[in-house]
């Protein structure tokens, strides 16, 4: 009877394993790096990790990273992310502040919540490129339409991040080196 009740609770522990892992799998974040297929942007410069130039600043050329979210949390974490890493960061909470951030010049990334409480990510995205055609601009959702998600990807953003999406992939691709960092080019989930 002992046998059998083992038996039972090592079987329960490998489905309770299994299930996890699954649910894991499913919950990976996707990312569609789009860069490199857009023919106005330039390729990044090949870097591996956490590499510094000689100006003390991170590789790749990203100084200034400008994070749009209306969550709190989302901006703090990302933005202590960066700063460690050598980047300074400027936070928006909504589309109006990100505009006028990209106005004043100097942003070298734009990470742009697609959900905003004044005007929707693309509505932000296609006045910042009015403004500047050239800043590199990745997108953060938890959800977005298909239509939502193609106009993004004719206006040329980088990069899109389903949350809750994986910070040091993020980092990679803002910071220069997504495309050595073995991260699959991939479609928008």
């Amino acid at each position: 009877m002992v046998y059998v009740l083992v038996s039972l609770l090592v079987l329960l522990g490998i489905l309770l394993f299994a299930a996890r892992r699954r649910r894991d799998e499913r919950n990976k974040p996707a990312i569609a790096n789009r860069g490199a297929a857009d023919p106005r942007r330039p390729k990044p410069p090949e870097t591996s990790g956490r590499e510094i130039g000689a100006s003390g600043e991170p590789a790749g050329g990203v100084r200034r990273v400008l994070i749009v979210d209306d969550q709190p949390l989302i901006r703090t974490m990302l933005a202590e992310l960066f700063e460690r890493e050598g980047a300074t960061v400027s936070q928006a909470l909504n589309g109006a502040s990100a505009i006028d951030a990209v106005r004043s010049g100097g942003i070298d990334h734009v990470l742009l919540d697609l959900k905003l409480p004044d005007m929707d990510g693309i509505e932000a995205l296609r006045a910042i490129r009015r403004l500047d055609d050239r800043v590199p601009v990745s997108l953060m959702t938890g959800y977005g339409s298909p239509e939502q998600l193609a106009e993004a990807e004719r206006l040329g953003i980088g990069a899109c991040f389903m949350k809750p999406f994986d910070l040091q992939q993020v980092k990679r691709h803002v910071l220069g080196g997504a495309n050595d960092a073995g991260i699959d080019a991939g479609e928008f989930s």
